[in-house]
């Protein structure tokens, strides 16, 4: 075997399927910044809000009540935390949804005075339109309109974020085995376990460090779990073997590495670039970038200190279709992944695999 390349892995989308319990958190962290103009969502209607029944499954009782409703962070309607989840799509850190949870809500206002004043073709924007305008290449975009219109900063906005995620707690109406995408965690657990990676593991992910390191420890007690049922493991010096860790014990190894509050693809670029300086001046192997970001791929390929990298887009995540339609062309060097199996095979040296 020859050098161990390091991985870098998106956590939100790659390893932890968080649109549900995000969503959540961002309509309380907007309700909390914006208490009036959130207070509106309350009395508007199906039809101005611009849902569509496909997103829950053709029932629309469920945007009104649903199996979740009573474990909601705040008093937002139904709709509103449906909606903010489908638009997840859209943003390259979580701290934009608390932007989208109130573009919603504008959006519906919007689309109930336009009618009033005889506009019956009327329409909130799309998820579709939403997408298409929200940041382009250069970063400029809807998004950084609605950051100056509503005299708001990244950093007020993810603040808050996190504190409606500290107080909001696990992601609710699922069971962890269905919050993670466990396979992608297991081939992630045998390579470092084998050697084929090296042993510490860096999550990128625009999280604060508290929310981060509970949900990659939630995930260790999903994976330990669905482990002890496949495999029947009882003993004790068994399941060790399994548990992760967001940082130290990991099988012996040293375990996931966060790289935390990372508010931009640019940032996230700039943190991964500090690392391969790093391991390059260590004698370090290869890097491994797997994110489902094309914004955060896209910065990455852009670094000259990162042209040996090889770099993966988890289309299993939250990919920007039309951000990925623009740029594959422009991103030779990106490849993308359909699924854990495809992830598991860049996992492994080629010599490791004769």
């Amino acid at each position: 075997m020859g050098e161990k390349r390091c991985l870098v892995i998106g956590l939100d989308g790659v390893l932890c399927a968080s649109a549900t319990e995000a969503a959540n958190a961002a309509t309380a962290a907007a309700y909390t910044l914006w208490p009036e103009e959130m207070a509106a969502a309350q009395d508007i209607n199906l039809n101005e809000a611009g849902v569509r029944q496909s997103w829950v499954e053709y029932d629309w009782s469920r945007f009104v009540s649903d199996d979740k409703s009573e474990q909601r962070a705040c008093d937002a309607p139904v709709w509103l935390f449906h909606k903010v989840e489908q638009l997840r799509n859209v943003c390259d850190s979580e701290w934009e949804l608390v932007l989208l949870a109130r573009l919603c809500v504008e959006e519906a206002l919007a689309c109930r005075a336009n009618r009033a004043k005889g506009r019956y073709g009327a329409r909130p924007l799309t998820i579709g339109e939403v997408e298409a305008n929200w940041v382009d290449s250069g970063g400029f975009g809807v998004r950084e309109s609605l950051l100056a219109r509503w005299g708001s900063s990244k950093e007020e906005l993810h603040a808050a974020l996190s504190h409606a995620r500290s107080c909001v707690g696990p992601c609710i109406g699922r069971p962890p085995e269905d919050r993670f995408y466990l396979d992608v965690l297991e081939a992630v657990h045998i390579a470092v376990a084998c050697g084929a990676v090296s042993e510490s593991v860096y999550v990128v992910t625009s999280r604060d460090l508290n929310s981060a390191v509970a949900s990659l420890q939630q995930a260790g007690g999903a994976m330990l779990h669905r482990v002890a049922e496949s495999q029947d493991l009882k003993e004790e010096e068994e399941l060790a073997r399994w548990r992760h860790d967001h940082q130290g014990s990991w099988a012996g190894k040293d375990g996931w590495q966060v790289m935390h509050s990372l508010m931009s693809a640019e940032q996230k670029a700039d943190a991964v670039e500090s690392l391969c300086n790093q391991l390059t001046a260590a004698g370090g192997g290869g890097i491994h970038i797997v994110d489902d970001s094309v914004s955060f791929l896209r910065a990455c390929a852009s670094r000259l200190s990162l042209g040996a990298a090889q770099m993966y887009l988890a289309s299993w995540g939250y990919v920007s279709q039309g951000r990925w339609a623009d740029s594959r062309a422009r991103l030779p060097r990106v490849r993308e992944l359909g699924d854990a199996t495809e992830f598991d095979k860049v996992l492994w040296p080629m010599d490791d695999a004769v």
